[in-house]
């Protein structure tokens, strides 16, 4: 609501709109808003979902239908279907999402479950220290802050969290580092002086979801300047309380012999003869794509190419060369069959000489899944078919992430905003509203039943 409000404030008056019988736009929104945050404590209830749909349908029916014209591929098939065979074009068959689940051996499945509780109990004292510090010695400049550092709690659960579910050795290696900084954290208290970092905008941070960055922020602050005893009682006690916890996840992690969901993956790569041509390989962690596209090699000796957001822009045109079939004949290659990258490559990239996309790990944001499957999902592929392949976070992960719910709650958004595309989705009852918008597939990589 906050995001269509906005847009349309760009050209209309909030209190004079010329949209017929919405003069107060902005109150219009903010009342649709109110409506809808009176259930958001629970995303996937009845109530919820239910002002969901009203919010949209007033929405769409009121404002968007005086705005906008709105094209989908369907209408677009039904509406302009000899002008598509007269130029020799046609949409893809996008198949239902392929679900891949695997399974922990006994040790993994009590480590893992482990670590999913201990998780929960971790304070993260090292990412919240001006909370921490006595009231008298809080500036204004510092109590400004403090909203962002209590939203740092959330925030480095779910960075543990989301590594947990992307792979084992992207979590150990955020492991380490959490175990590093806070390690470095305690000695500064014990040496009688802390430093806090000013530079560190939280809310901007978050916002756009750039953990690195985040990360390395915190450990970079040289503008609040304490003494040992400016920090209330049981900060110290906090920060061993965190450390001892990750030192007992790091222990645990690193006695594991096996990695079974790679296990699985790379089988899955030997016996499906869909996977034995160009794939392309999404993750939300660089980590993680290095690991795959090491293992990848070894494992299979497959030609691989690596992308990710710290790489240089000239390996783009490699992969134009081997996945785009837009470029010229004349630099076209097949030097590389298997793409691992990160979401920097989710937008702008033709890559639809594989008809493949598998997502290793899933982000929580529904655009970004549209923007990978986007990639290969193209007007000119000489495929009539397209696949894509999902691996679904355990029941665990999804509990903290809240991923089923907030997943739901996107695209029925967006569904009811801009209306149906294809296919009803028919094997849940309860989501029986849940149409595609640009991808008739989407929504079944989030609900685990």
């Amino acid at each position: 609501i906050t995001y269509i409000a906005s847009q349309m404030y760009l050209f209309e008056s909030k209190t004079n709109s010329t949209i017929p019988g919405v003069k107060r736009l902005e109150q219009f929104f903010l009342s649709l808003r109110n409506d809808v945050k009176k259930y958001s404590n629970d995303k996937s209830s009845k109530e919820y979902l239910a002002a969901i749909n009203k919010a949209s349908e007033m929405i769409r029916d009121r404002v968007l239908r005086q705005v906008m014209i709105r094209r989908t591929r369907t209408e677009i098939q039904n509406n302009y279907e000899k002008d598509l065979k007269k130029q020799g074009l046609f949409f893809p068959k996008v198949n239902d999402p392929i679900k891949e689940t695997y399974e922990f051996d006994e040790k993994t499945e009590l480590v893992f479950e482990a670590t999913i509780e201990s998780i929960k109990k971790i304070k993260y004292a090292r990412y919240t220290p001006l909370t921490y510090v006595n009231e008298s010695k809080l500036t204004n400049e510092m109590n400004s802050l403090l909203t962002g550092q209590r939203n740092m709690t959330g925030f480095m659960k779910g960075i543990l969290v989301k590594r947990l579910e992307s792979s084992q050795y992207a979590f150990k290696m955020t492991l380490n580092r959490f175990i590093s900084s806070l390690q470095s954290f305690i000695d500064m208290y014990n040496d009688g002086e802390v430093w806090i970092s000013r530079k560190l905008n939280v809310d901007d941070l978050l916002a756009r979801e750039d953990v690195d960055t985040l990360l390395d922020a915190v450990d970079k602050g040289n503008a609040f300047h304490f003494k040992t005893e400016d920090f209330k009682n049981g900060f110290i006690e906090d920060l061993n309380h965190d450390l001892e916890i990750l030192t007992v996840l790091q222990e645990m992690w690193n006695g594991l012999d096996k990695d079974n969901k790679l296990d699985y993956f790379i089988d899955r790569l030997k016996t499906d003869k869909r996977l034995k041509n160009k794939i392309i390989i999404f993750t939300e962690s660089t980590e993680t794509a290095e690991y795959l596209t090491e293992k990848i090699q070894e494992k299979l000796d497959r030609n691989v190419i690596l992308f990710s957001g710290s790489m240089s822009d000239t390996i783009k045109n490699d992969i134009r060369n081997n996945f785009d079939p837009n470029v010229d004949k004349e630099v076209q290659e097949d030097v590389y069959d298997v793409l691992v990258t990160t979401d920097v490559l989710a937008e702008g990239m033709n890559l639809h000489r594989s008809n493949v996309v598998i997502n290793y790990d899933l982000p929580w944001n529904p655009t970004r899944i549209m923007q990978r499957v986007g990639r290969i999902n193209r007007v000119g592929t000489k495929f009539d078919e397209l696949f894509i392949y999902n691996f679904f976070p355990t029941s665990n992960s999804n509990d903290i992430n809240h991923q089923s719910e907030n997943i739901i709650s996107k695209i029925k958004m967006f569904h009811d905003l801009l209306g149906e595309d294809s296919k009803f989705l028919h094997q849940y009852p309860h989501l029986h509203y849940l149409q595609n918008l640009r991808i008739p597939f989407l929504i079944y990589q989030y609900i685990s039943f």
